[in-house]
């Protein structure tokens, strides 16, 4: 195997006050500069009392205490609001204030890369990018991805720490630069890869730290705790409703996606005397308008429309009458918006609550763009202000049968389990194992039925139920007991909730080995929810019997340059034959025979 070299690198934050303006809505600043003046592209010449001559890589900026976006392109970043985007070769960072913003009274700090490495015995090189990644590094450990094969929705947070050394003091003052919170990554390359070579094989933020007079240790975060910002943040006040009664004064306007049913509609000027129409608001309409409004209720009693309806508004009227006192018992039947496939609700969420619109510098698009055709309709009911923009996605991804993560390379993605879904192209051959395999069987989470619930009532959270017991009896003779278990979705039709049925079923009428076992490095890029093919417990000298199994763990060991996979079975393989050509000339014709007997006619070059 190639020399290995692992870094460790992190975001030192730089104040940065001086920015000029690029174009409409983004601005720009030379980080490594050694020029006097610039010119626009009107001509018209600036003047820098600003001189640095050293080169930067920035991969993080702050305003005003927020996270930007890094885009990976110009064009990226005058799409994403709130993002930056550094030109590495010319130095140049651009940003994209929020709202298309100017800088004035904004304070800015870019995150410029400070990065140690722990390299090969008898190898001294340790200047990448034009920087100098100091030999400190002791050990990297804890970057383990995990799932439960029966849970979709967010994967385990991933931790993990980094050992450097310390006997001369150089960390002593690590809490003076105050870098809690600030990006870090860790990467792997060649001895004598390039830069942008490295793999890069986790990124989060700096967290706790702890060090004595030998070693200094600080942990790592997962990006996806950044993800606690709360959906429902528009609030109901009176300044914009002067008639609202004080019980719904500084309620949250509900989000919503999907199809939804029996949720409360709240009344917008119920202390106006006399009215002849009584106002009521379905659901926040910033980012999304209402589709449609199907029934209102009345007491619970089906009840005309006696008004209009504004869809963009999200609102519509009744009669004084037609309400007849009940302001506070109307609830409606509606479908939110067009947005009903589960994928297209996470994307949605990810950009009006995160800034993040879908692009490839944030997402994996392809294995999103695949989870969509596989994903169902669902719906999603935010009415309070505690829900975080992670419960959503985890909500929807239950629902769906869905895996979300961020994979190694930083980028975000979704994963639909299907069991038979194609497998990866990676293959593990018997003499590429490292370890002996490590089995454990959790037979106690076996199923010989499941209740799926859909169709929620929002306002008494009643729902309807779908019991599968297709497997019961065949399971109930494995496991001689008979076991059932609820699972809680927003799903809306029936068909919905057999299929999700099945998919619980799939995995719980016989619960599997999961069998973790050691891999090479060159197989390192093995992600969660991966389907591979390999026999991992099969002993040494014994004949390869190679299955499809899911991936449900990963453990990057960058110390050894090992992988520990944690793998479950999901299906038999089927060895596709290679296909074998044969040319047949009959002096008229030239015919290409494959082994499946097709027929392709053409000419012969």
């Amino acid at each position: 195997m190639t020399k290995k070299i692992i870094i460790f690198e992190y975001d030192t934050p730089i104040n940065q006050n001086e920015f000029i303006n690029f174009e409409p809505g983004i601005w720009w600043w030379k980080v490594e500069n050694n020029v006097k003046n610039v010119t626009d592209n009107h001509s018209v010449v600036g003047f820098y009392e600003y001189f640095q001559n050293q080169k930067r890589l920035v991969k993080s900026v702050r305003v005003d205490g927020i996270l930007y976006s890094r885009t990976l392109s110009l064009s990226d970043c005058r799409l994403t609001d709130s993002s930056f985007y550094y030109d590495y070769p010319a130095q140049v960072l651009y940003v994209h204030f929020k709202n298309f913003e100017n800088k004035i009274g904004k304070r800015v700090f870019y995150g410029s890369v400070v990065g140690y490495s722990q390299i090969p015995n008898n190898d001294i090189k340790t200047y990448w990018n034009d920087y100098y990644y100091e030999p400190r590094l002791v050990s990297v450990s804890g970057l383990k991805k995990s799932i439960d094969p029966l849970f979709f929705g967010l994967l385990k947070y991933q931790t993990g720490s980094v050992k450097l050394i310390n006997t001369d003091g150089h960390f002593d003052n690590w809490r003076d630069k105050n870098l809690w919170g600030q990006g870090a990554r860790i990467m792997v390359g060649g001895i004598s890869d390039p830069y942008d070579n490295f793999e890069t094989v986790f990124e989060g933020a700096i967290q706790d730290d702890s060090r004595d007079f030998d070693e200094f240790t600080v942990k790592l975060e997962d990006l996806r705790r950044s993800l606690t910002q709360p959906i429902a943040t528009n609030r109901l006040t009176k300044s914009e409703f002067p008639y609202l009664n004080d019980n719904n004064s500084d309620e949250v306007k509900p989000v919503a996606y999907g199809t939804i049913y029996n949720a409360k509609a709240i009344c917008l000027n119920e202390d106006e005397a006399s009215p002849t129409y009584r106002t009521f608001l379905i659901a926040d309409t910033e980012f999304n308008m209402i589709y449609s409004l199907d029934k209102i209720y009345v007491d619970e009693i089906e009840t005309a429309l006696t008004g209009t309806v504004n869809l963009s508004a999200g609102t519509f009227t009744m009669t004084t009458a037609s309400v007849n006192g009940n302001e506070d018992k109307v609830t409606i039947d509606f479908i939110a918006n067009t947005k009903t496939n589960g994928v297209e609700i996470i994307k949605d969420l990810l950009y009006r609550y995160d800034g993040k619109p879908y692009l490839q510098s944030f997402f994996d698009t392809n294995e999103i763009d695949l989870a969509a055709t596989l994903a169902r309709n669902t719906s999603l009911y935010v009415s309070d202000g505690s829900t975080k923009l992670s419960e959503g996605i985890e909500s929807v991804c239950n629902d769906i049968d869905a895996r979300f993560f961020v994979k190694n390379n930083g980028l975000y993605t979704i994963r639909i389990y299907d069991p038979a879904r194609e497998e990866n192209a990676v293959k593990i051959l018997n003499d590429e194992w490292l370890s002996l395999p490590e089995l454990e069987n959790n037979g106690s989470e076996y199923l010989t039925s499941v209740i799926i619930t859909y169709r929620r009532s929002i306002e008494n959270d009643y729902h309807r139920t779908y019991e599968n017991t297709n497997y019961k009896d065949s399971t109930f003779e494995i496991y001689k007991k008979l076991k059932v278990e609820t699972f809680d979705t927003n799903l809306y039709t029936i068909e919905d909730a057999q299929d999700k049925s099945e998919t619980i079923m799939s995995i719980s009428k016989k619960v599997n080995d999961i069998i973790k076992r050691q891999t090479t490095w060159e197989k390192f890029g093995i992600e969660p929810g991966d389907f591979i093919v390999c026999d991992p417990i099969s002993r040494p000298n014994a004949q390869q019997n190679l299955k499809v199994f899911e991936v449900v763990e990963v453990q990057n060991d960058v110390s050894n340059f090992k992988i520990k996979l944690g793998l479950r079975y999901v299906r038999d393989y089927i060895e596709q034959p290679e296909i074998e050509y044969h040319t047949i000339d009959d002096n008229t014709n030239n015919i290409i025979l494959d082994n499946e007997d097709r027929f392709f006619y053409g000419y012969i070059a």
